[in-house]
């Protein structure tokens, strides 16, 4: 009787250490995916360097679904360059003529953060409800429309 039991127990662990192995070799898996994964800060900044050799290696479709990523807003305005100014050093703005017609164009982006000022402003920030990303899109009062 004690035997039957016995060998009842060590089935029943022997499904229960097969199971965690199991268990455990998927968290390996996840874990090392995970660390294949992480893109420090180097890398973000080497690549953004690098952005027209990245865009180019994309194929057309994706560059049009990273460029609507980008892109927060573009205005059009019709521009006649006899009576009006050209935008001059605004960001963003520059003229452009389509077949007879001249426009003013601004593309407005989402504010990119500064990689390494972006990381150690998360490493130093406290706990607490008052920290607000620099980086997030930012909403300008200034930036009415051109002319």
């Amino acid at each position: 009787m004690a035997g039957n039991e016995i060998t009842q127990e060590y089935k029943q662990l022997l499904a229960q250490k097969s199971s965690l192995e199991t268990s455990q070799q998927k968290t390996a898996l996840d874990l090392e995916r995970c660390r294949q994964d992480i893109l420090d800060a180097g890398t973000i900044t080497k690549t953004l360097k690098n952005f027209d050799k990245a865009i180019t290696a994309l194929s057309l479709e994706d560059q049009k679904d990273l460029f609507s990523l980008l892109l927060r807003q573009v205005t059009v305005w019709s521009y006649d360059p006899q009576k009006e100014k050209a935008p001059g050093k605004t960001p963003g703005a520059f003229t452009a003529k389509i077949r007879t017609k001249w426009y003013k164009i601004r593309l407005d982006l989402y504010q990119f953060p500064e990689i390494d000022t972006y990381y150690k402003s998360i490493s130093q920030k406290k706990a607490g409800s008052d920290f607000t990303p620099k980086w997030l899109p930012r909403e300008d009062s200034n930036l009415g429309p051109i002319g």
